[in-house]
């Protein structure tokens, strides 16, 4: 029988081990164990010293691989309120040589991430404690390897202090690289602001230059939103993801945004309020050009929602999969969001939208106080033409007395695949205490027009069905007061044949009525819940429905199992 050793094993697997070590939790032991392994032999060490190597806070543990006789490392203490503070500078002994950068190019092809993202700062370590000064970086870039990390992949770069300017950090990253040329590779790079003294303009004017063939772009910022123009975006063509939704682009922008061929994941936050944007009109013809061809994601944040409904109109891509839109809007009306959804309704992309999140902030009010909140369900009506819809949240702060029961069962025969339906209404809260919200009688305006009997057409037809929040009525009516469609009463004995995969019903915005006859229509339609979150209004009676649910589940669930043995025994 052949021995096994560790040459037996594949590189594959070498690799999955020292990855399990690297995302250990205990960060200190997983490293020194991975690093005695990959000092055991040469066989181990290629494929874990990747690992190793493969992402660096910055180019610091590079430059102290450089020979002892080339530099030395002096300490110096700052003075800080109310302690001293320890830097150690890098000090250059003499003029280095090329053969001086031989072991750090054994290292640095391995690097394929630097730096991290601007929201892990906090969970990684630094060497922020070292300082390298310019001249010394001016000799290393004139002898050194260029470039110093042939293999990069990903760059990320958090700035910050009292006083520095943004564009100037950056040009002076692209020193700190060893990059005396362009970045040719596709590259992705992130970008953390906490302050600044420059625009973003001038930083995209910088980042074009140093990396024409950027892949994906993020910038982060802690303070308040740059403004975003000119075209200069234009010259980064390979571009497919891109967030900015710490800028207000411009109109102009945006258009240069649009144009790029090969974006497929947009963030973006536009401000319709700003006098650029107040002539902005979709019908002119300097907007009618189609944009964003293959966009298969769109993250959009806005302040008016008329106009966000004529930029939907301008998304020539037949490929976008996933839609959120957050409005902060002080006059959305009934009208408008019909706009809204009719042109998402019409667009290029409606066989192909499997997500479509929209969030409405503001009052639904007209100026002399009237509301202006819709009415009747035709206003999301050409929504229904998502034929391929598995994820539908609508929140605003107006109540969802609009859908009725025709809709739901309209909903259930168009969405067959749908996973996810969420109608929410926007409740004010009080410190810890939600405000108890009163019983409407039936009949009333706020009063919601689904009944629990009309949600069984998502019973039977949407067996993918998981999160539901659709504002019910749960009192069981008299069937004088039930609509035609419903009095002759649900085919509730044919739930089972072909259950609903529900696990979470959400009753806010919900009217309770007799917690038993709620808890029996429940289970006999939606079988497998799992979580029931109560709503605003009758809390206790949420409470007793949800615990009845769950006994009434244990019953049927042993006089199924009864019975299934008694069948068992008279076939035997």
């Amino acid at each position: 029988m052949q021995q096994s050793t560790v040459y037996s094993l594949s590189h594959e697997v070498v690799t999955r081990i020292g990855l399990s070590l690297f995302n250990s939790n205990d960060v200190v032991t997983s490293r020194k164990a991975l690093i005695s392994l990959a000092t055991t032999c040469r066989y181990l060490s290629e494929p874990l010293l990747d690992i190793i190597w493969r992402e660096l806070p910055d180019t610091i543990p590079l430059f102290l691989l450089l020979p002892s006789d080339l530099c030395t490392t002096t300490v110096e203490e700052i003075p800080l309120e109310p302690w001293y503070k320890q830097r150690t500078e890098l000090v250059l002994l003499r003029t280095p040589v090329a053969d001086d950068f031989k072991r750090v190019a054994m290292y640095s092809h391995r690097v394929k991430i630097l730096g991290y993202r601007y929201d892990q700062r906090v969970m990684k370590p630094r060497h922020e404690d070292y300082k390298i000064p310019s001249h010394v970086w001016d000799m290393l870039a004139m002898h050194g390897p260029a470039p110093l990390l042939p293999n990069l992949v990903e760059l990320h770069c958090t700035l910050s202090g009292p006083r520095f300017d943004t564009k100037a950090s950056i040009d002076h990253l692209h020193e700190i690289m060893l990059q005396r040329d362009q970045i040719h590779g596709p590259i992705d790079f992130s970008l953390g602001i906490c302050s600044g003294s420059s625009s973003a303009h001038e930083v995209i004017q910088s980042i074009t230059r140093i990396a024409p063939n950027l892949r994906a772009f993020q910038w982060f910022q802690t303070y308040a939103k740059w403004d975003l123009r000119g075209q200069d975006i234009c010259n980064l063509p390979h571009m497919s993801e891109l967030d900015a939704l710490s800028l207000q682009v411009a109109p102009d922008t945006l258009h240069a945004i649009g144009a790029l061929p090969k974006l497929s994941d947009l963030a973006v936050a536009v401000d319709f309020s700003t006098s650029e944007w107040r002539d902005w009109n979709y019908t002119s013809s300097e907007h009618s050009v189609g944009l964003f061809p293959v966009l298969v994601q769109l993250q959009l944040e806005t302040v008016n929602l008329s106009k966000t409904a004529e930029l939907m109109k301008t998304i020539t891509s037949p490929f976008l999969a996933n839609l959120t839109v957050k409005v902060r809007s002080w006059n959305p009306s009934g009208s408008i969001l019909a706009a809204f959804c009719s042109a998402v309704g019409g667009s290029p992309f409606q066989r192909v939208l499997r997500s479509l999140d929209l969030t409405i902030q503001g009052s639904w009010s007209s100026s002399d106080g009237n509301p202006t909140y819709p009415t009747h369900s035709k206003v999301i009506g050409p929504l229904l033409s998502l034929g391929r819809l598995e994820k539908l949240r609508l929140e605003a702060h107006l109540p969802m007395v609009f859908l009725d029961n025709a809709f739901v069962d309209e909903m259930s025969r168009a969405w067959p695949n749908i996973r996810e339906i969420r109608f929410a209404q926007v409740i004010e809260h009080y410190g810890f205490q939600c405000r108890e919200e009163p019983i409407p009688s039936i009949g009333d305006p706020d009063c919601p027009k689904v009944t629990l009997l009309g949600l069984s057409p998502l019973a039977k037809r949407c067996q993918y069905l998981q999160v539901l929040q659709v504002p019910v009525d749960m009192r069981i009516r008299s069937p004088e007061r039930l609509e035609p469609a419903c009095r002759s009463g649900p085919p509730l004995f044919l739930m089972r044949s072909r259950r609903s995969d529900l696990h979470t019903f959400i009753g806010e915005g919900c009217v309770m009525g007799d917690p038993w006859e709620v808890a029996s229509c429940l289970s006999l339609m939606f079988p497998q819940i799992r979580k029931i979150r109560c709503g605003h209004s009758s809390i206790a009676k949420w409470s007793f429905m949800s615990e009845v649910y769950s006994e009434l589940l244990r019953v049927r669930s042993e006089e199924w199992g009864w019975a299934n043995q008694a069948s068992q025994e008279e076939s035997q």
